[in-house]
């Protein structure tokens, strides 16, 4: 067995005699560099969400995207209603199967946040469908910024969305098209010169 182990050892010796210990400090840096940034990129392509501008709901007559901008006016009038917080931004995540919501909020301090935090998720999932039409699972986080909040800015903010909110009565039904014919209307056809 010793043997054996001397012929290995001395194997190996006479194999690395060939090269100088630089080459083969390099040699493993350059393959430590190489596999850090092959499992970066894996990273970024496997685990990794994907953020998002809006969301895009297709059918078959075509696509409907709802962007950031609106999503987030969206949030700011169901925040209208929650006296007790403000909203520092949102960002929207697509994931599998659905898509995550981080809303970041500023509460005031007295205020008890998880119940707070409860119904401004039920609040948005369930307006999300009733009003945007949005028929992906839709998770809710919700970040507290600031606990220290700003009574002034939070009533601030309510007002803001009260302003931009659109009116509270209903909406008059669009008028009706008048059918369409295969027969091109003569009102239409070009003049001859």
């Amino acid at each position: 067995m010793s043997e054996l182990w001397n012929d290995l050892v001395q194997r190996i010796a006479d194999w690395l005699e060939g090269y100088d210990f630089l080459d083969g400090v390099i040699a493993g840096a350059g393959l430590c560099l190489a596999l850090s940034i092959v499992l970066y990129i894996a990273y970024l392509v496997v685990f990794r969400r994907k953020r998002c501008r809006g969301i895009t709901m297709s059918s078959d007559a075509g696509d409907l995207v709802i962007t950031i901008v609106a999503v987030r006016e969206f949030v700011r009038s169901i925040l209208h209603e929650f006296s007790e917080a403000s909203m520092h931004g949102i960002s929207l995540q697509e994931r599998r199967g659905g898509l995550d919501l981080t809303i970041d909020l500023d509460v005031l301090p007295d205020v008890p946040v998880v119940p707070l935090v409860t119904r401004l998720r039920e609040e948005v999932t369930k307006r999300a469908a009733d009003q945007l039409g949005i028929d992906l699972p839709i998770r809710v986080h919700v970040a507290i910024r600031s606990l220290a909040a700003n009574e002034r800015k939070i009533a601030r903010a309510a007002r803001k969305a009260v302003h931009h909110a659109p009116p509270e009565h209903e909406s008059k039904p669009m008028a009706e098209l008048p059918e369409t014919t295969d027969e091109a209307d003569e009102s239409f056809l070009p003049l001859e010169p």
